[in-house]
């Protein structure tokens, strides 16, 4: 399973990284949305992408619909924001609130993973 992880905070970007380091997961790091997009538009097609929401520059939101349309990756939104929660949770394939539990993160990723979200 590959997934792209898009957080412009390289100490929560590095404990993503090592909490997905297995077997079946391909992790690749994004510091900002713009990075995502090229990612993207270069043919990354992940399979799971986890999104921070802010963002500096282009923002979560945005590069949420980027990836919407021109991805068909399951997208887990991370936010430090409980009102924006909300807003994403029947758009979003998972949402989570920092902080949260890595357990449920990586249960939540396996999950999606065992429904279909990996293409090898």
């Amino acid at each position: 399973m590959k997934v792209l992880i898009v957080e412009d905070n390289s100490d929560m970007r590095e404990v993503l990284m090592k909490v997905l380091a297995l077997p079946n997961i391909e992790t690749e790091p994004a510091k900002d949305g713009e990075t995502a997009v090229r990612k993207i538009e270069s043919g990354y097609q992940p399979d799971l992408a986890l999104l921070d929401l802010h963002l500096p520059g282009m923002g979560g939101e945005e590069v949420f619909r980027i990836l919407r349309e021109k991805t068909r990756s399951k997208i887990a939104v991370i936010t430090v924001d409980d009102m924006a929660a909300p807003q994403f949770v029947e758009k979003a394939d998972a949402v989570f609130t920092k902080p949260f539990s890595t357990t449920e993160l990586l249960v939540k990723i396996t999950s999606m993973a065992l429904a279909g979200g990996e293409s090898g």
